[in-house]
């Protein structure tokens, strides 16, 4: 054992240290202590113990089972993993810890096995019981190794998350505040990490099981296997596994060059400008292609049309935050810069303005002609790219805001520019809607407003109303856009001024 413990502390110290700190007789004992008792009251309030044991009662254990195990490994891990950050920032540790000539990899590696420890010890007690009542339920072994595969991968993802999420709030406000951002990201896996696995596994994966479907016989399955660019992945087990295991890796490969990148240069931004265009490119091509199946009607294709928009709404609102340098960034940017196009473009010291834009465009790449397609011609080609653009507009108006507080000489900048950008996209939408409402005819005013503050909105309008509001509204955009630029070009005068006067 002392061998074992010497080669594995050789390969990753990190992961030794943590089980050195967590494997304390005294907690090993009582996880696996609550895991017994959890699976006795388990068992006694599932199976009446008077009436002989059948496959039903034994499946139905199973099951619970299945629901239980991956809730227990997403919410307990990941507020171990993020609660840990936290302590390591608050104590100084995770300086310390950068300092080490480890490589990173290593490291954050180490964490990831050796922080959430305990959950999966406690969770490792309650498979034998799984895996014998499943048996003796008449559940496949091949679902019981679909499941665990798919288990690992998730985890995986999961903990790459919850390490992310760490490293950020452990330099945010709430970071200063005990455990809160372990618990925020506890309640993330709750609802929604935990059950989004369940669902997309026993609905698509799950999907064609014969003997491991009785397990979630209770839900209302879809009737039709479930397409993504008219490839019926549900239909077929092995192609359901590829798809919803690539989409983990490919996930967690894009967490971890956001996660390495913010572990070795914690003032950096969050997001570079490389993976900003990879991810909006993946995120929008997964989403339509769930659209792209040969059964799909034409209220599901607007209903497509809607959610990429709101995804891409979401995207662009975060990293217009993730991709804007502060203050410091942007001296050292103007000290070694180079004037050329590309260095907007790729440079992650550069102002994010440019990138946004780029983002936009992947997205509207795949909405724009899709509007097309679906609406036929049935609309108004001239109404639908003016809404485009100007969405594409109110966009670059925020991140340009964004841009101007964060390079100024404010206390906390990014408050500063969340608070901003909320009021303005919040408030005056709230308060045009209470003003209007009732109203059953858009007027080409009302439209021009509503196109200005980033919502173009043409429902009940004529077309000459329709067309005209969005042109004035978006001209609106256009002046407030140069009027940002402008103040924006005269702050980085300002700092380059105050570059040579340090030099």
């Amino acid at each position: 054992m002392i061998n074992w413990i010497d080669r594995l502390g050789t390969q990753n110290p990190q992961f030794l240290r943590e089980c050195r700190g967590r494997l304390r007789p005294r907690s090993v004992m009582a996880a696996v202590g609550l895991s017994i008792i959890f699976q006795f009251l388990l068992y006694i309030s599932i199976v009446d113990v008077n009436q002989p044991l059948d496959a039903i009662a034994q499946r139905d254990v199973c099951r619970a089972l299945s629901w239980v195990i991956p809730y227990a490994l997403f919410v307990l891990g990941g507020y171990y993993i993020v609660d840990d950050l936290g302590k390591e920032e608050r104590t100084g540790t995770l300086n310390f810890i950068r300092l080490s000539p480890r490589p990173a990899v290593e490291i954050l590696l180490g964490k990831l096995l050796g922080v959430p420890i305990l959950p999966m010890l406690l969770v490792a007690i309650a498979l034998p019981m799984h895996v014998i009542t499943g048996l003796l339920g008449g559940v496949s072994p091949g679902w019981l190794l679909s499941y665990y595969l798919l288990l690992v991968f998730a985890m995986g993802l999961v903990y790459s998350l919850a390490l992310l999420f760490g490293l950020v709030g452990s330099t945010s406000p709430l970071g200063k505040q005990q455990a809160l951002s372990g618990i925020g990201f506890a309640g993330l896996a709750l609802f929604f990490l935990a059950p989004v696995f369940m669902l997309w596994n026993t609905q698509v994966v799950w999907w064609s099981f014969e003997q491991g479907s009785p397990l979630f016989s209770e839900f209302d399955r879809v009737s039709t296997p479930l397409e993504w660019v008219y490839l019926p992945i549900a239909a077929n087990v092995i192609v359901a596994h590829i798809f919803a295991l690539g989409n983990f890796v490919l996930a967690a490969l894009l967490t971890w060059q956001v996660l390495l990148r913010k572990f070795q240069v914690p003032q950096s931004t969050l997001v570079s400008k490389y993976i900003s265009y990879v991810g909006v490119a993946y995120a929008n091509v997964l989403l339509w292609g769930f659209f792209q199946r040969s059964t799909i009607q034409d209220f599901e294709q607007e209903s497509g049309i809607a959610a990429l928009a709101f995804l891409n709404a979401g995207l662009l609102i975060g990293l217009i935050f993730a991709l804007a340098p502060s203050r410091q960034i942007l001296l050292d940017w103007l000290r070694y810069r180079q004037h050329r196009f590309m260095d907007w473009v790729w440079n992650d010291n550069s102002p994010s303005v440019l990138a946004i834009a780029i983002n936009f465009a992947i997205a509207a790449v795949l909405i724009v002609p899709w509007l097309f397609i679906v609406k036929g011609a049935n609309i108004q080609a001239s109404a639908y790219l003016l809404s485009a653009v100007s969405l594409g507009t109110i966009i670059l108006i925020y991140a340009t805001l964004v841009q101007i507080i964060l390079s100024m000489r404010l206390r906390s900048p990014m408050i500063w520019a969340v608070g901003v950008v909320a009021t303005i996209g919040i408030v005056p939408p709230i308060i045009l809607g209470i003003l209007t409402e009732g109203l059953a005819d858009r007027s080409t005013f009302l439209i021009a407003i509503w196109t200005f503050l980033g919502i173009p909105f043409w429902n009940g309008s004529d077309a000459g109303n329709l067309s005209l509001g969005l042109a004035i509204g978006w001209a609106a955009q256009l002046i407030v856009l140069l009027l940002l630029f402008t103040r924006f070009s005269q702050n980085l005068k300002r700092l380059s001024a105050h570059r040579y006067a340090d030099s």
